[in-house]
């Protein structure tokens, strides 16, 4: 019974975040452009750089910008790729609670 609960959360939280992403799209933030730039710039050199700067990124983990480079390599957008990501981040989390939950 767990189980089903845990898969009935994580699809109306799947729906739930597509119901919410405004008519315009994904909502692009500052964090986002650097996101982008550093993969584009991954794909192109082989180094994550920061926007603006010619210096490497080291404020944020690399793992979202190399599934953004992959993404972009692919031929996804930004947009579609993270309203596909999210809610399968989400779903994770619902499905996976013991793995994604530290216990103590």
């Amino acid at each position: 019974m767990r189980y089903i609960s845990g898969v009935a959360f994580a699809v109306a939280a799947f729906i739930l975040v597509f119901l919410c992403i405004p008519e315009t799209g994904v909502i692009y933030t500052h964090d986002t452009q650097a996101y982008e730039y550093a993969a584009e710039t991954f794909l192109q050199s082989g180094t994550m750089r920061y926007f603006g700067y010619d210096t490497p990124i080291i404020q944020w983990p690399p793992f979202y910008i190399l599934i953004l480079a992959v993404m972009k390599f692919l031929g996804i957008t930004v947009e579609k790729g993270a309203a596909c990501l999210t809610p399968g981040f989400l779903h994770t989390l619902f499905m996976f609670p013991p793995f994604t939950c530290l216990k103590i």
